[in-house]
């Protein structure tokens, strides 16, 4: 694995939990700041579910088991896929980069605390997208990454 890919990686993961750090320091729980008026705000959530919040109802221990189970199996899919691309291809190695960095953030928190510490809100008057933060960004730039790489070689990233 070359070392380019392990700092993306790690990049990914380090600005996710240190914005969390910062975040939780400086900001009460359900608590909100404006940046952008009727657009974006920074406002502190704990997300006891996956993404959006799904199971989130589901009682304990069986929510952490399962969560922290998926996690773990995307991340030896990743490495698995990684290993599969074909020699050289860039793209679809920061991909799997990115997607691995936000879901070892997102797994530490939920091993460290029991939850995700989401924070960014991103909406339009009184309809809200569900509060997120940059281990999800870092998932979803990953995912669109490896969605351009497949549209543009016509085939999935790891056929050869």
């Amino acid at each position: 694995m070359t070392l380019w890919i392990i700092a993306i990686a790690v990049v990914a993961f380090a600005s996710d939990q240190a914005s969390k750090y910062i975040i939780t320091r400086y900001l009460d729980l359900h608590a909100s700041i404006d940046v952008i008026p009727s657009f974006f705000q920074l406002s502190l959530v704990h997300n006891h579910g996956a993404a959006f919040g799904i199971l989130s109802g589901v009682g304990e221990p069986i929510r952490s088991i399962a969560l922290i189970s998926l996690s773990a199996a995307a991340f030896a899919i990743l490495v698995y896929l990684y290993f599969q691309r074909p020699a050289g291809d860039r793209l679809v190695a920061c991909s799997i980069a990115l997607i691995a960095g936000g879901a070892i953030g997102n797994l530490t928190d939920r091993i460290r605390l029991g939850y995700v510490v989401d924070f960014l809100d991103v909406y339009v008057h009184t309809y809200h997208w569900p509060t997120f933060n940059l281990a999800d960004s870092c998932i979803t730039v990953g995912m669109l990454l490896i969605m351009a790489s497949m549209w543009r070689e016509g085939k999935p990233p790891h056929a050869s």
